[in-house]
């Protein structure tokens, strides 16, 4: 988690008894668009069987009519239909799965159904145009009105997709029935349509769970995040400052500290801005906030650039900050201490935005004896650090040893 990092809040808000929802922006209404998408895709991959058993039905059913020739083309495009839709269907559950963006397929996708729609709609003009009393006619009939309803409620969570599929189908019937005899025609038009509208309703309504499941899933899946990213931030806040994101005082001690080698040379710096109560009150607080996150940036520039190490920054409150330095002999650790004293002064006429503002430091710097305390260190450092300010100021001042 980045330094002074604030979770946001922005997708979620809070009732009068104090529950947290999601905020049901457009982001979110995508989200489930999203996932309805996805809900759909899964289904269909699983249809595949059962659209070729119903053209095999189909083509049996067509060779037994006397006029079965008129059924090749209409069975050949429900076989493009079928290829051509499960093709779409795959190349959209791959951008689902890869997170891409799927409007392209979408729109791809609401072509062949169209035409999956008007290969339902050939099937169906044969009886429609020049009907015979048949038993198979019944299947040919009954089989596409009950394929039209199963595609039509699958794809009822996606209006677009479901708008296109029978239009497809409806198109066709209506150009279809212009080569009907007149009779049959408005009638044909009427029950065919009639058929077609009862299923949409249908579909329609059963369409709002599967909505609400897809809403649901995106809800639990941001609250879940939120609440990780609570808990990381709660984890970060123990260990970290939240301005500057340098360890606490906490963690120093009983973290970082017993976990330095012992055996290694230490040296501890207590760092204090100078007259930063004149930064806030001058400039004010949200300068001296970024004065703040300066200096902890140039303490962690320096874990890294000095030699030794390991070397650990912290932020004991305010404006005193805490700086280790492992494995360096005392002349070296002096040295790095003038550094950074050297860095904190250039603020003010290096940093944009600090223009006018006056930084500097009074450091102090002990050297830790074996089996010392980091109490008794900082006790050190800090009476070091006291006889900075007395002498002037921006300056740094070493512990006897």
């Amino acid at each position: 988690m980045s330094q002074g990092a604030i979770l946001s809040i922005d997708r979620f808000d809070q009732d009068a008894s104090g529950t947290v929802a999601v905020v049901r922006d457009e982001s979110w209404y995508r989200e489930v668009r999203y996932e309805t998408v996805r809900g759909v895709a899964i289904t269909e991959e699983k249809a595949l069987v059962a659209n070729l058993v119903g053209l095999l039905v189909m083509g049996l059913a067509a060779t037994l009519m006397p006029n079965a020739s008129v059924f090749v083309i209409p069975l050949l495009a429900r076989a493009a239909a079928i290829f051509g839709t499960r093709t779409m269907w795959n190349r959209l559950r791959q951008k689902l799965e890869a997170g891409k963006v799927i409007r392209p397929t979408m729109w791809g996708l609401g072509f062949t159904l169209a035409f999956g729609g008007a290969s339902w709609a050939l099937l169906l003009l044969p009886l429609l145009v020049d009907p015979f009393l048949h038993p198979a006619r019944m299947a040919i009939g009954a089989g596409t009105f009950v394929g039209v309803a199963l595609v039509t409620v699958l794809l009822s969570p996606t209006p677009r997709l479901m708008i296109a599929f029978i239009a497809g189908f409806s198109v066709t019937v209506t150009a279809g029935l212009f080569s009907a005899p007149e009779f049959m025609a408005l009638q044909a038009f009427i029950y065919a349509h009639g058929l077609l509208l009862a299923i949409a309703g249908f579909a329609y309504a059963s369409s709002h769970q599967r909505r609400l499941s897809a809403e649901m899933l995106v809800e639990n899946r941001l609250l879940g995040e939120e609440l990780a990213d609570s808990l990381a931030h709660a984890e970060f806040l123990m260990h970290r400052d939240p301005l500057t994101g340098l360890r606490n005082r906490r963690c120093l001690f009983e973290e970082e500290w017993p976990g330095l080698a012992p055996h290694k040379r230490k040296h501890v710096l207590t760092l204090d801005l100078d007259h930063f109560k004149h930064v806030n009150d001058t400039h004010g607080h949200a300068t001296g906030d970024h004065v703040l996150i300066a200096v902890a940036n140039i303490l962690r520039d320096f874990e890294t650039s000095i030699p030794g190490g390991p070397h650990v920054s912290a932020r004991l409150g305010g404006e005193e900050f805490v700086f280790v330095l492992t494995n360096l002999d005392r002349a070296l650790a002096l040295s790095s201490a003038e550094l950074i004293r050297t860095r904190i002064e250039e603020l003010g006429t290096k940093v944009r935005n600090f223009e006018g503002v006056t930084t500097s430091a009074s450091i102090g710097l002990c050297s830790v004896r074996s089996g010392q305390s980091l109490d008794t260190a900082l006790q050190k450092s800090d009476l070091a650090m006291y006889r900075a300010k007395e002498r002037g100021r921006n300056r740094v001042e070493a512990h006897a040893a």
